[in-house]
């Protein structure tokens, strides 16, 4: 018979395959475990990210409670839990009473720069954006932003060394 393959022929072709098709199925798998890995990784981290945001509220909730008269300690614990959820080394929480915004609290500054946030100061570039409805203004080096040639508060935070990068985002009702 032309072209016809032998016993021994047939069992190595077929016992090649049988390994190259069980070689598949192992990277196959290896494979899939791997994006198990990574989906139940991403599940952890939203899971403790969530479980990290309920005890930030319950111990606010427990200052609200111990302090119904005076919001001061109620505002320092708001801006500490949104500073460690965040990962933020500097802030502050600040009020706007339709003509100035004045610091309720800050974190992370030296004295004189919470000094100078808890005198109001009027609104300039991005609080001016924050006013007119902006959900967030993000300014990713504030030497480069108008701010940095009109207001002494951002010119006193950049030249102190403590911000360059600054994140807006309004607590509206």
């Amino acid at each position: 018979f032309a072209g016809a393959q032998t016993a021994s022929q047939l069992s190595s072709v077929t016992l090649a395959d049988a390994v190259e098709a069980a070689w598949r199925r192992t990277i196959e798998s290896t494979e899939a475990e791997g994006q198990l890995r990574r989906a139940n990784a991403a599940l952890q981290q939203e899971r403790d990210a969530a479980l990290a945001q309920k005890a930030a509220l319950a111990e606010v909730l427990d200052v609200i409670n111990r302090s119904p008269a005076d919001p001061g300690p109620v505002f320092k614990t708001i801006l500490e839990k949104a500073h460690i959820l965040c990962g933020a080394a500097v802030g502050a929480l600040v009020a706007y009473d339709g003509a100035h915004f004045v610091a309720l609290a800050s974190r992370g500054y030296p004295e004189q720069l919470a000094a100078i946030f808890r005198r109001p100061y009027r609104a300039s570039g991005p609080l001016r954006s924050l006013i007119d409805g902006a959900q967030h203004v993000h300014t990713l080096d504030l030497r480069e932003s108008d701010a940095w040639h009109t207001s002494e508060i951002v010119r006193a935070l950049v030249e102190s060394g403590h911000v360059r990068t600054q994140l807006l985002v309004p607590l509206r009702k």
